[in-house]
């Protein structure tokens, strides 16, 4: 059986710019990977990395700056209306509540400049990410072969919808939060999809209990 070799991608904002080094400095070591798994900022470098254009990570993630990536940041205007409406259901309550809320797609904008889909879908490098179904509570994870030209951003984004910072995505009408809500390092997924001998890449606080070990 062939022993594929996984790299793990952990999610942590802009702590990213420490994966896009760590992906550069893999690539120059003559590192490959069969499998390659993210969360938050880690499944969108993650799906670059896929594609094998790891080196336009490094302009990318320079160029973050806050008013490029997030509109309306905290400013919630019509969360006040929304107690008369818990009682028409999740879907209306949460319409109500996000209405004029952070918008990215300046990220999205910026991201959509590097990503090429084409390049990424006939990579044979696997690919997945997590995402939190907030509709069914619980994380589900998305992969490449779940993903095409039309929903591929919107499931990316998904992991990186991290609450208030960044909009919930909303996806065939459910919504989806950060999967770094329950699981910042997709170590399982990257098994699942194969992977034998792993690369992990944690951007957590050195204080804060090690996912791997916990679990």
């Amino acid at each position: 059986m062939e022993n594929k070799r996984g790299l793990v991608l952990g999610g942590g904002g802009s702590r990213g710019s420490y994966e896009v080094g760590v992906c550069l400095a893999l690539k120059e070591l003559g590192y490959s990977f069969d499998v390659v798994t993210g969360v938050s900022i880690g499944a969108l470098i993650g799906a670059i990395y896929v594609q094998d254009d790891v080196e336009v990570l490094e302009g990318w993630i320079q160029s973050f700056q806050q008013e490029k990536l997030s509109d309306n940041l905290f400013v919630y205007p019509n969360q006040y209306k929304t107690m008369s409406l818990h009682a028409n259901g999740f879907d209306q309550f949460m319409e109500m509540f996000l209405k004029d809320g952070p918008n990215i797609t300046g990220l999205q904008n910026q991201y959509k400049a590097i990503f090429q889909y084409d390049k990424f879908k006939n990579s044979p490098i696997e690919f997945g990410t997590l995402s939190y179904n907030l509709n069914q509570n619980k994380l589900v994870a998305f992969t490449k072969e779940q993903m095409n030209a039309n929903n591929v951003i919107d499931l990316l984004f998904s992991s990186t919808a991290y609450f208030p910072a960044y909009q919930f995505v909303k996806i065939d009408g459910e919504y989806y939060a950060d999967g770094g809500y329950e699981q910042t390092l997709p170590v399982k997924l990257c098994v699942d999809l194969g992977a034998k001998d792993l690369v992990v890449v944690s951007l957590l606080e050195p204080d804060d209990p090690d996912p791997m070990i916990a679990s």
